[in-house]
C-alpha cells in the first residue's frame, strides 16, 4: 500500500499528530508505515486487513501490553472504521538480522526471556481447565491444516490427535502469551522492544 494523504494511516496520524512525513523503512510489511512527526519523534501506523486481527491487537494494547511498559510501543490513536492503529516507534535493530551465535543474538534472546518472564509473572492465573481446552482446539486446527496440506500420514495424524485430547483435559497454570514471539518481532537497542501483538 502506498502512503498518500488519503491513506487511512496518514489520516489518523494527521488527526493525532499534525503534519507527518513518511520515512522509508523497507523492513516493514506493506500494511505498516513509519512516520516522523514535526517534533522529530517517530511513529508506526498499522492498518489491519482483518477486523479480528485489529480487534485482537487493540485488546492486547488495552489489557496486557501495559505489563510490558518500556518494552512495547504505546498506543497513540486508533480508527475502528479502517482498522488502523497509531503507535510510538521503538528504536533498535530487528533481532532476526543478527548473525547466528553473535553476542547481539545472544543478548536479544536473553532480553526476550526476561521480558517474556515479566509478562508471564504479571498475568499468571491459577490452575484452570479452560486453557487446556483452548490450546487443544488451536492444536486441532493446526493438525487439520497439516492434513489438508497432505503433510501427515495416518499414524502421525492419529498421534497428534491423541496428544490434542490429552491437552484438552489437562489442568495447568496459564498466562497471557504473545503467540508470535520470535526474533522478527523483537528490537534490540538501548532497551529491548517487542511489537506485533495481534495474536496475543
Amino acid at each position: 500500500m502506498i502512503a498518500t494523504s488519503r491513506d487511512p494511516r496518514i489520516q489518523l496520524a494527521h488527526l493525532r499528530l499534525g503534519t507527518v512525513d513518511v520515512a522509508a523503512d523497507p523492513a516493514l510489511p506493506p500494511r505498516v508505515v513509519r512516520l516522523v512527526a514535526g517534533d522529530g519523534r517517530q511513529y508506526i501506523a498499522k492498518q489491519h486487513a482483518e477486523r479480528d486481527r485489529y480487534a485482537g491487537e487493540l485488546h492486547a494494547y488495552g489489557a496486557w501490553v501495559t505489563h510490558l511498559t518500556g518494552h512495547a510501543p504505546v498506543l497513540v490513536g486508533r480508527d475502528d472504521a479502517t482498522h488502523t492503529l497509531l503507535l510510538t516507534a521503538l528504536a533498535g535493530d530487528r533481532a532476526d538480522t543478527f548473525a547466528p551465535g553473535s553476542p547481539e543474538e545472544e543478548l536479544a534472546h536473553h532480553e526476550a526471556g526476561h521480558a517474556l518472564g515479566k509478562l508471564h509473572r504479571t498475568t499468571a492465573m491459577p490452575h484452570g481447565g479452560a486453557v487446556g481446552a483452548s490450546l487443544a482446539e488451536r492444536f486441532q486446527g493446526w493438525i487439520d491444516r497439516a492434513v489438508r496440506a497432505d503433510l501427515l500420514d495416518a499414524a502421525e495424524e492419529n498421534l497428534l490427535k491423541h496428544h490434542a485430547v490429552i491437552l484438552g483435559t489437562s489442568h495447568m497454570d496459564s498466562a497471557i502469551c504473545h503467540l508470535d514471539y520470535q526474533p522478527r518481532n523483537w528490537l534490540l537497542g538501548d532497551t529491548f522492544g517487542i511489537y506485533d501483538f495481534e495474536h496475543m
